[in-house]
Formats: structure tokens, sequence, C-alpha cells
């Protein structure tokens, strides 16, 4: 079985739990090792996307969106890619343009 993301989170989560019982010491080495091993395997990469992509892509497009609904953005993004084109910033334009995430114009205010 290879080892996910989504086993290093579990495997935190219970070393968590664990560690509020005492016995995290084990757990914790273990947990550690495998995400080492993980992140630093040749046969994976992992590419990041972050809120503050969505924000900085966002303002880029006279935009703003709340913390919230960036999150939501990127969880959606996340679940439903299509690996043939990927997650690129014509991608989260077109996110940013449905209604369901709220992206408001900024006001810009001139100065006199």
């Amino acid at each position: 079985m290879s080892y996910t993301v989504d086993n290093v989170v579990r495997d935190l989560k219970e070393l968590r739990e664990d560690y509020a019982q005492g016995d995290a010491r084990t757990t914790a080495l273990i947990a550690i090792d495998k995400a080492i091993a993980m992140l630093s395997s040749p046969d994976m990469i992992l590419i990041e996307w972050v809120t503050d992509d969505v924000h900085a892509q966002a303002k880029e497009k006279g935009l703003r969106i709340s913390n919230e609904d960036a999150r939501n953005l990127l969880a959606d993004m996340e679940r439903k890619h299509d690996a043939s084109i990927g997650i690129n910033w014509d991608v989260i334009d077109c996110y940013l343009d449905n209604p369901m995430y709220n992206a408001t114009p900024i006001e810009y205010i001139e100065e006199e």
C-alpha cells in the first residue's frame, strides 16, 4: 500500500490523540518517519495552491473573496479537477466567475 498525504493526515491525527493519552513517542516517530519518506520520495510530487493564490487572482480580476469561499473554491478544484488540464490560473479564474463563490467587485476609491 502506498503512503499518501491522506495517510499522513490520518497518522498525525492519531498522533494527536495518542499524545493526549501519553502514548505519543513511538507513534510520533513512526508518523514522522513515514511523512519524511513520503515527502522526500522521488516517485511523487506535490503542487500546492493556497488561499493566498485565490485572493491574489481575485484581486487581479478586480474581485475580492472571503477566506471561507476561497477555501471552498480550493476544495472544489481539488475534488473536481481534470487531470488532463490540471489546476492553473485559468481554472481559478473560471471558479472565481462562478457566483457560488461570492467573489465581489473591489470598490476603488479615487483619491483627490
